[in-house]
């Protein structure tokens, strides 16, 4: 009798255990995600405007168009569902993810900006979180791109 009730505990214990383990479990991915804005797609011109899309997150998808100088040198990101974020940004051609060139054509020239997120409205960008992307920009025609395979970053 003593040894059914001990193996009716450490079972209720197991079930236990093992219930609170998956709960702790699922919240972990989901507040992984929280605190990041990841766009996948640029386009516009260097003396002109950009767009971002592909883009997760409390963004509505896209950005509206911005100044171009908002992504060298930081701004206001206002995004299609009229939420924002705010960074500060410093843009130059030195690497430091290690790919020397990356993968930006013959015809342009890859610049980085690294920086931070000062404002966010989203409520998907971490204030303090650090900024990041990697440009592809024609200096003839004034195109910019995200260099292949990278994204543009706020976390």
């Amino acid at each position: 009798m003593l040894r059914l009730r001990t193996a009716r505990a450490l079972t209720a214990a197991a079930i236990l255990g093992a219930a609170t383990l998956g709960a702790i479990s699922f919240a972990g991915p989901t507040s992984a995600a929280i605190g990041t804005i990841k766009c996948t797609k640029l386009v516009g011109n260097l003396n002109t405007t950009v767009t971002l899309s592909g883009c997760n997150g409390n963004t509505g998808g896209a950005s509206m168009a911005i100044p171009a100088t908002n992504l060298a040198t930081g701004g206001a990101i206002p995004w299609v569902n009229g939420q924002s974020t705010t960074v500060t940004l410093s843009a130059n051609q030195t690497e430091s993810d290690g790919d020397a060139r990356g993968s930006c054509s013959v015809a342009t020239t890859e610049f980085e900006a690294t920086g931070t997120v000062t404002a966010d409205t989203t409520g998907s960008a971490i204030v303090g979180g650090k900024a990041k992307a990697e440009a592809c920009v024609n200096l003839t025609t004034g195109k910019i791109t995200l260099e292949p395979g990278t994204a543009l970053k706020l976390k």
